[in-house]
């Protein structure tokens, strides 16, 4: 019906797609092997998809592995916003992610697991230690409120969510539409 629509769950940002796609990105700037670049490649971050890189000749692959040099060395020197800043500038990943179904989705969640990466970058955790911190996040099934993931869109849109995370909450207009699937039967004295 053309109506905007916003998913309100408990679903963590690191179960996302966008979650893998870091991790693969983390990898491959930390040990930058051959598979890792590859996989990385295959990434929103880079944007190649399997046929760009099974006819890359030789100057498209050292194309590719030394802009993940530069980001590697960006990663170290000034940390994951820097990052995520200049992958959306030279990459155009905000305008490619967005023309894909569900774009504004996992654009949020790249921008929301931005943030907390480099949150732990702030703290300390640089290198293996940040990779490692995202594996474990993404294994491990906490439910913590920044792992939250959040809306896409701040425009009007209507909100789905379950009846136990809207318990409490008003709301001018409410449908539940499962409800009629709870209707008893009088009972008109039969046995």
């Amino acid at each position: 019906a053309g109506i905007a629509v916003a998913f309100s769950g408990s679903d963590s940002v690191f179960a996302s797609p966008a979650a893998r796609d870091w991790l693969t990105l983390l990898r491959a700037l930390e040990e930058p092997r051959r598979q890792a670049t590859r996989a990385a490649i295959l990434t929103d971050f880079v944007g190649g998809d399997l046929a760009d890189l099974t006819t890359a000749d030789d100057s498209s692959l050292a194309r590719w592995g030394a802009m993940l040099q530069n980001w590697s060395r960006l990663l170290a020197r000034s940390g994951v916003a820097a990052l995520f800043a200049a992958v959306q500038a030279e990459n155009g990943l905000a305008e490619r992610v967005l023309a894909t179904p569900f774009g504004e989705r996992l654009l949020t969640d790249y921008r929301h697991l931005a943030e907390l990466l480099h949150g732990r970058w702030t703290a300390g955790l640089r290198g293996q230690a940040l990779v490692a911190w995202l594996a474990a996040s993404m294994d491990s099934g906490e439910g913590a409120a920044d792992r939250t993931r959040r809306l896409e869109t701040d425009r009007r849109a209507v909100q789905i969510m379950t009846v136990h995370k809207a318990k409490g909450l008003q709301f001018p207009v409410v449908l539940v539409p499962q409800a009629t699937d709870l209707h008893l039967r009088d009972d008109e004295g039969g046995a």
